[in-house]
């Protein structure tokens, strides 16, 4: 218990070069870091801290000391504790978020992602997608004025979505929801006046309009 591992994020000068939005990030300042005296002090493992801006997580691996795995938009892993780290390959949804170890069976690992929940019994080795459980991650909801009415939002690396809450084959399910593009969905929102005039929005302020009778929508981004 006296083991801790932390990613740390460092804020750069404006002069100094870093990829932001999209990746890997390598600091002299920041980066991963092991406490052996409960976090009363700390010394930097690696530079590495893959996305420390928005959800970074190391993890020990319960059945080896120098073996830890570090979470952002993949999965990375270092055998030897932060001297080499590379990216470990999966088969699963990227963007990372949380990651369990059974103390009692280390081979299970439970583990959630954009895409859902990922299971291994195996230690890593191979994965199962539980894909039969109705999660996702809504940024935002909202609803028109269209009767019966609609729901509108933006999920998380899964785009924006209109699902009716009234259909005529017996209810609401995946083939009835309308898609209006995006990568990160964010904001939805509906004409008050025309609910088949919709507005939606994607990550780096990416905006558009979209006409539900003819499906033709176009950018309005400024």
């Amino acid at each position: 218990p006296k083991r801790v591992l932390a990613t740390i994020e460092y804020k750069p000068l404006p002069s100094e070069n870093r990829k932001a939005e999209t990746g890997v990030v390598k600091s002299k300042a920041g980066g991963t870091f092991l406490s052996l005296d409960g976090g009363a002090s700390f010394k930097k493992i690696t530079d590495f801290n893959p996305r420390p801006f928005y959800f970074s997580t190391p993890r020990f691996d319960l059945l080896d000391k120098n073996h830890i795995w570090i979470l952002g938009d993949a999965i990375y892993e270092s055998k030897d504790l932060g001297k080499k780290v590379s990216e470990f390959d999966n088969p699963a949804h990227p963007d990372w978020h949380a990651w369990w170890q059974d103390p009692k069976n280390p081979n299970l690992i439970i583990a959630g992602n954009d895409g859902g929940l990922v299971v291994s019994r195996d230690g890593t080795k191979t994965w199962q997608h539980c894909e039969g459980l109705p999660v996702g991650q809504f940024y935002a909801v909202a609803f028109d004025t269209n009767r019966p009415y609609r729901v509108l939002g933006g999920l998380q690396d899964n785009q924006c979505w209109i699902q009716p809450t009234q259909t005529w084959d017996g209810g609401p399910n995946y083939g009835s929801s309308i898609n209006l593009g995006g990568g990160d969905g964010f904001y939805v929102a509906s004409d008050p006046n025309d609910p088949f005039t919709v507005y939606s929005e994607s990550q780096g302020g990416a905006a558009q309009r979209m006409d539900l009778r003819t499906g033709r929508s176009r950018s309005i981004r400024p």
